[in-house]
């Protein structure tokens, strides 16, 4: 109980954490008159951190790519956990995720203007 307890604990404290990052993102994406904002969040697109850094923008996989995607090589299909989010004022025209393991994360590709 006592090594879940700290596994729980030590997923607590990373989200507030992020939430907390998430945060200087948004006020910094707000100052920015044409923001493109991408990297590894390590969060889902449903939450508190990808809901504040990605309001008022496009996500560029939503906005472009298809079906499922998957940017971290781990057991779990289809984690979604790096991002690419533009203003609103550039036109994405394709989203690529590159599927070899050059690390943990695949790298990912927009064309957009």
């Amino acid at each position: 109980m006592a090594k879940s307890q700290s596994i729980i604990d030590k997923l607590k404290l990373a989200y507030l954490n992020r939430s907390n990052q998430s945060l200087i993102i948004s006020k910094a994406v707000q100052e920015t008159e044409n923001p493109i904002v991408c990297g590894d969040f390590n969060d889902i697109p449903m939450s508190y951190a990808y809901q504040n850094i990605s309001k008022g923008m496009q996500d560029a996989f939503v906005a472009k790519g298809l079906g499922f995607s998957k940017s971290i090589d781990l057991f779990i299909p289809n984690l979604r956990i790096d991002y690419i989010f533009t203003s609103n004022k550039f036109k994405i025209n394709s989203y690529k995720v590159i599927s070899k393991n050059l690390s943990d994360h695949y790298p990912l590709i927009i064309s957009f203007n």
